[in-house]
Order: C-alpha cells, then structure tokens, then sequence
C-alpha cells in the first residue's frame, strides 16, 4: 500500500500515473520524471545547441518550466513528446540569445554521452545516504540494531533472532516496524 509520499517505481506503474501524480504535488513522482527524461532532455538540448556544458543547463531551466506548467499538461501519456518539445525551445531560445549558430551534425553526440552517473546522479545518491544514516541515528537502539543487522550485515532473520534471543516472527515485526519508522524520519528530513 502506497502513503501520499511513496510511489512505485516506473517499472510497477505506467508513466501516466507517475505524471498524474507529480501533478498533484507528489514530489518523489517529479523526481521520478527527472531521473527519466533527464537524458533525454541533455540529448535533444545537445541535437540543437551542440554544446554539452549549454545542453545541462538547458537540462535545468526545462525542468524548472515542466514544474511550473505540469498542471496544464491535459494529457499525462503525451509528457514525452512534450518534454522533448519544451526542450527543443529553451534550446533554440538560448542559441538565439547567445548568437550561437545551431549545429546539424549529431555525429559525436554518443561519444558525448555519459554512459556513467551523471554528477547530478552522484550527489542525489550521497544525499540518499546521508538522510538514511541520520534517520538510522535518529531510531531507537533496537530499531537500529535490526535494520543494520539485516541490510548492511547480511544477516538473516534467524541470525538476528540468535542474536536477540527473540522469535524469528518477532525479528520480522521488529524489521517491518523498523522500516517504517525509517521512512517515516527520512521523509522528515527531505527538503520540501
């Protein structure tokens, strides 16, 4: 069962309802759409403006403008096309600005390409991690004790129940609670 704040990941949901949901103020939804579409939108940034520093910041602003014009999106399945569009604008807006000629050979675009993280992936995943380490600080011993145990050890629930000297049924409550409490602090320790 999913809260208000949590959303299944894009592969147990159609696009749609992650738009429709982002939509409705869902950030971790937006977040969801960023982290699909970003390259998407760097690429056809690249395909107008040729430059790769110019293509991220284009990557940006668009994102910026969805956020802002996402409610007026009256068909959540068209998001793609209208991301790629809205992109193709900013990008032929700032090449008029800035005097840049807009190039037409794609040829090194793949060699351009990151097939890594990109640095705006790198910082998502260390803020991740800082926010699990502060709400693992944040839980009681117990509750830290058995997620620890269990996630970062390797270790199963009849290892933890040894451990404890409790019921394995009593180490997967204790486990199930434990996750929740997490999520809930984590969720208090994102930015709104």
């Amino acid at each position: 069962m999913n809260t208000p704040n949590t959303l299944p990941t894009f592969q147990e949901c159609e696009l749609e309802a992650v738009v429709r949901a982002a939509q409705a103020g869902n950030r971790r939804a937006f977040d969801e759409l960023v982290a699909r579409f970003e390259r998407t939108v760097i690429a056809t940034a690249m395909r107008v403006t040729g430059n790769y520093v110019d293509a991220e910041d284009i990557c940006q602003d668009v994102f910026v403008k969805v956020y802002l014009c996402l409610d007026t999106l009256q068909e959540p399945a068209a998001f793609a096309g209208w991301i790629r569009r809205i992109a193709r604008n900013q990008a032929i807006n700032r090449c008029k600005r800035h005097g840049r000629e807009m190039p037409t050979d794609t040829s090194d675009f793949a060699a351009r390409a990151a097939d890594g993280p990109t640095p705006y992936d790198t910082l998502e995943a260390d803020e991740t991690r800082n926010q699990v380490h502060a709400g693992l600080d944040g839980l009681r011993p117990i509750d830290r004790d058995a997620l620890v145990g269990y996630y970062f050890q390797d270790r199963s629930v009849r290892e933890l129940a040894g451990d404890f000297e409790i019921p394995e049924g009593t180490v997967k409550r204790r486990l199930h609670t434990a996750r929740h409490r997490l999520g809930e602090a984590i969720q208090d320790l994102a930015p709104v």
